[in-house]
């Protein structure tokens, strides 16, 4: 994994560039948001002013997210900062994101393979809905083990590896992952009471890029918006401008990283080029609903 050096986003946010894209819930038909870059990402994929989206049910080692809570953090899940500055206007450069008129708290780092191990030991011992991708386990990007058989599955994070971000991780994953925490970390099924609805009715669904966020949400993924401001809006007041990268800067971040069995490196010079293969297939775009090509495929 590689993720940014140079300090967090004025929020007390880290890693909202580089280790992995995180999906929000822009809609980009038939595709939802990504943001921030990946650890195979060039410093453009870094910035503010880049844009991506993939098919929902994508799971790549490239994917990941992180939660947002409009309730404060109401089950005291993880490690929350709050957002503020609110009325706070878009960004002035393309393609203009980052207005929210409210307070909302997010996560302080992505979601680990620990809290997502957790997730899984409580809804998928069955893993009707696919909440575990088995790259999870035998690539070794990933960080999560599956042991047993369906009806008695069980779930530990690989060495070295429980506080890296979780990978492998599609649209649906991480609303279902939403959904549980709004239910208040229950144990049991995939069902309406457990992963299939509270901050999204999802009921079975792994295919609808349509879904949006039900009113009165505890716990969600971040709209393109909220995830926007949280990693460059400078804070302070509600017009103080945006940075350039989630480092509080305008200025490339220097890269930290990790072997693939997650012992930290030693520091990395940035280059322009990706360090890690595969690299993922995306069109670049300015405009605020891109073009888009699609990464690989999905993996079930």
């Amino acid at each position: 994994m590689v993720g940014i050096n140079g300090g967090p986003s004025a929020y007390g946010t880290y890693d909202q560039g580089g280790n992995v894209w995180e999906w929000n819930e822009a809609i980009v038909a038939p595709y939802r948001g990504l943001r921030g870059g990946a650890y195979n990402s060039t410093s453009a994929y870094l910035s503010s002013s880049f844009r991506n989206s993939n098919t929902p049910s994508v799971a790549s080692a490239t994917y990941g997210f992180r939660i947002v809570s409009l309730s404060g953090n109401p089950y005291n899940f993880s490690s929350f900062v709050p957002v503020g500055d609110f009325t706070n206007p878009n960004d002035s450069s393309p393609p203009g994101y980052g207005t929210v008129g409210y307070s909302y708290n997010i996560q302080k780092y992505e979601v680990t393979n620990t809290e997502y191990a957790s997730f899984l030991n409580s809804i998928a011992v069955n893993d009707t809905y696919n909440c575990y991708n088995t790259s999870m386990g035998s690539d070794t990007r990933g960080g999560i083990l599956r042991s047993g058989v369906s009806g008695s599955y069980s779930y530990s994070t690989k060495t070295n590896m429980s506080h890296k971000p979780v990978n492998f991780i599609s649209w649906f994953n991480a609303a279902r992952f939403a959904n549980w925490l709004h239910n208040n970390m229950p144990s049991g099924s995939q069902n309406l009471l457990t992963t299939e609805s509270g901050a999204y009715y999802l009921n079975g669904t792994t295919s609808d890029a349509t879904i949006t966020r039900m009113s009165g949400a505890r716990y969600s993924l971040p709209t393109e918006d909220e995830w926007y401001k949280a990693a460059y809006y400078k804070g302070g007041s509600s017009n103080a401008g945006y940075w350039n990268y989630a480092t509080q800067s305008d200025s490339i971040p220097s890269c930290v990283a990790s072997d693939s069995s997650g012992v930290p490196l030693p520091s990395v010079t940035p280059t322009n080029t990706p360090t890690i293969t595969p690299t993922p297939t995306i069109t670049r775009s300015n405009t605020p609903t891109p073009t888009i090509t699609r990464s690989n495929t999905p993996n079930s």
